[in-house]
């Protein structure tokens, strides 16, 4: 084993020591750290990585929309986070296919933060300025209706 891989595989394990990485931002941030590693080394410890399970973008899209979903974000802010920390995005549609009481009841959880409550207003400006918080936060129109109770 080289001084390179042994530079690169200790980074990765400082990085993953901390928290979850998708693939993509794993290289990234590994490119970054070690310039001197081609993308070849790179992609060789990112692949050991993954067979020792230490490297598991499942769960690392898993545990990001399940944190974004209990911060308030919806499914379109999340999407927009992720799309360039993963490499398979397909994981990602799958994570984000919630059914759509989740996705209501998160909107209405971040209404209730910020506004003390989730009632629609009945002044345009009012909730004019509660879709727009809404939106974003990258919830789709019929999750914001949805989470405004009349």
């Amino acid at each position: 084993m080289n001084e390179v891989s042994n530079a690169l595989e200790v980074q990765a394990l400082k990085f993953l020591a901390t928290r979850d990485y998708g693939v993509r931002e794993l290289a990234q941030k590994l490119g970054q750290k070690v310039p001197q590693a081609t993308a070849k080394e790179i992609e060789a410890c990112i692949d050991m990585f993954k067979a020792r399970g230490w490297l598991d973008e499942t769960r690392f899209i898993e545990r990001a929309v399940a944190r974004a979903l209990e911060k308030g974000d919806g499914p379109l802010k999340i999407r927009q986070k992720l799309k360039d920390a993963i490499e398979d995005s397909a994981l990602l549609e799958t994570a984000l296919a919630l059914p759509e009481e989740a996705w209501v009841a998160s909107a209405r959880g971040a209404l209730e933060k910020k506004f003390g409550d989730a009632l629609r207003p009945k002044e345009t400006k009012a909730l004019a300025k509660r879709l727009r918080f809404l939106q974003g936060r990258g919830f789709l129109q019929s999750h914001c209706w949805a989470a405004m109770q009349e």
